[in-house]
């Protein structure tokens, strides 16, 4: 379904943020395609800590998202778009959101932002690297491990111990 084929590279994102998820909630849907997998996935998350994260992962959205929001207490970022080969993502952006300094004045709602475009994406080099290096130099390695992979299947998993909701009937009259 779309939480293993999507969802899970986003939920590799949250825990590479904010460490490991105690809570996890979920629901899964067939909501628009006759699959016998989910279309449509929700998640809520929380760490021991008390740090909270929600997915939506889905099949239905008729245009591909990926939209990463992280709200830290002196602002914010904002991370959207994804470079691929189609290009359907769109432009990767980031921006990054400041909370009114003291005294500043400030619309409510309307922080002051920037905006940066990435237009190369170098960071499957950067992994593929320090992986050689590990191998080179004989150390553990510390970026994307199967520990990591493992702590993200295990998020799934307990998503997928619920129920599959199916596709809702729509009442036609005559």
């Amino acid at each position: 379904g779309i939480l293993l084929d999507q969802g899970i590279h986003m939920l590799d994102l949250f825990r590479f943020f904010v460490g490991d998820f105690k809570d996890v909630v979920g629901m899964r849907g067939i909501t628009l395609f006759d699959v016998p997998v989910e279309d449509n996935a929700f998640v809520m998350l929380r760490t021991e800590s008390g740090i909270m994260a929600q997915l939506h992962s889905s099949a239905s959205s008729w245009k591909h998202l990926f939209r990463l929001e992280i709200g830290c207490e002196k602002g914010y970022v904002v991370v959207s778009g994804l470079l691929s080969k189609t290009g359907s993502y769109g432009r990767e952006t980031l921006v990054i959101g400041r909370r009114p300094a003291q005294g500043e004045r400030g619309a409510v709602g309307n922080p002051r932002e920037e905006t940066v475009y990435y237009d190369t994406d170098n960071s499957w080099d950067i992994e593929v690297g320090h992986f050689e290096e590990c191998i080179r130099e004989n150390l553990p390695v510390e970026k994307g491990t199967s520990r990591d992979a493992l702590a993200v299947m295990e998020i799934i998993d307990r998503v997928y111990e619920g129920p599959l909701m199916q596709r809702p009937r729509v009442r036609t009259t005559t």
